[in-house]
């Protein structure tokens, strides 16, 4: 009967300590629940990265393309002050060019500020404003702005002489810009 019980006290001994490392302590619980955060975050800042690179990859892209749609347009040539420039000069002005994407219904330039970026629509359409009145429509290929590519006689910057601004309604205006 003695062997007996020992045996039943063995058991009962094993059974504790495998109820007892089936319980996690407090502490391992707490570095369990920081390596699952970690991963967590881990893995949404991962993803975020990969999302950046991807509008990164779309936005140069599409920097690209424009720049080429306006080279091949001859857009720059149907301006004024770019219709005696020679092609190659032409093209390295539109490649030193910024590409920018602008929501509906965003003012691009307002009336009355200092004029430093000159324009090139290359989708979308915009409106031009003097003192609140629609006056004029812009489309793709149009420009605006090439005032400040200038200083005037006194040497003074140039000041916008309207606002303008997305259509609402139209989408994204996409844009070319260069600055003074």
């Amino acid at each position: 009967g003695q062997k007996q019980s020992r045996v039943g006290t063995n058991k009962a001994k094993e059974a504790g300590i495998n109820s007892l490392s089936r319980v996690k302590s407090v502490r391992t619980r707490t570095v369990e629940a920081i390596q699952k955060q970690h991963t967590q975050h881990r893995n949404s800042h991962m993803a975020k990265i990969k999302k950046q690179q991807t509008q990164r990859r779309n936005s140069v892209q599409a920097r690209v393309a424009a720049r080429k749609k306006a080279k091949q347009s001859n857009a720059l040539v149907q301006c004024a002050i770019f219709s005696d420039v020679a092609a190659t000069s032409i093209a390295t002005i539109i490649d030193k060019m910024e590409f920018e994407v602008v929501g509906e219904g965003v003012p691009i330039c307002v009336q009355g500020d200092v004029a430093d970026m000159f324009y090139l629509i290359m989708s979308g359409a915009c409106q031009v404003l003097i003192n609140n009145e629609i006056v004029a429509t812009l489309n793709e290929l149009q420009v605006f702005g090439e005032g400040a590519l200038f200083t005037n006689t006194v040497g003074s910057v140039a000041m916008r002489g309207a606002t303008v601004e997305t259509v609402r309604g139209g989408g994204d205006v996409q844009l070319l810009r260069l600055s003074k």
